[in-house]
């Protein structure tokens, strides 16, 4: 989520906070345009709807993360010709996104800081159940946000731990915790 727009809505007078994040309509066309999540869960894409809503639009195909191959994408610019569309985010990874934004609005912790918390709680503890939790909790997060230490999967302490079933000595713990969580074993 690291190019998000944040906005609001008024409601009777008090701001709602929302930030926008980009969406594909498949409407007669598809059209790319902005989805803008509220920190009271409704979500507005042509008209505000519940986060149920935009669940099943997801589901449908109404809304998309993608485009098939050669399709044409209009936008407030004008259109987009694509040939082949490379997707970052999957749908089940955008519903999430969206989960996380709305957890994000109201001070909650996302996927990200959760996932973080059970690697730091691996690290000062290294037993079965921390390594099982670090899992499941990894396994949570949208795959286009897996990468949470460093820019790239190669360099990612995480995804090298979880990829290739590396086993820390207690000096690459210490060494880990320190650089990362600011946190002395």
């Amino acid at each position: 989520m690291s190019f998000l727009t944040k906005i609001y809505r008024d409601k009777n007078g008090i701001k709602i906070h929302g930030i926008k994040l980009p969406v594909i309509i498949n409407d007669h066309g598809y059209y790319l345009t902005e989805l803008i999540v509220y920190k009271d869960g409704l979500i507005d894409c042509w008209g505000l709807k519940s986060l149920e809503q935009i669940k099943a639009e997801v589901n449908s195909g109404k809304l998309l993360q993608s485009a098939p191959d050669n399709v044409s994408i209009e936008c407030d610019l004008g259109t987009i010709k694509c040939g082949k569309f490379a997707a970052e985010k999957t749908n089940e990874g955008f519903i999430k996104e969206i989960e996380d934004t709305i957890n994000t609005l109201n001070n909650r912790d996302t996927r990200i800081t959760i996932c973080q918390n059970a690697y730091k709680n691996y690290l000062i503890n290294p037993s079965k159940e921390n390594l099982n939790d670090l899992n499941e909790k990894y396994d949570d997060l949208p795959s286009h946000e897996k990468v949470l230490f460093e820019y790239t999967e190669e360099k990612d302490p995480l995804c090298k731990f979880i990829d290739e079933k590396e086993t820390y000595t207690v000096d690459r713990r210490k060494q880990l915790l320190k650089f990362y969580f600011k946190f002395d074993l």
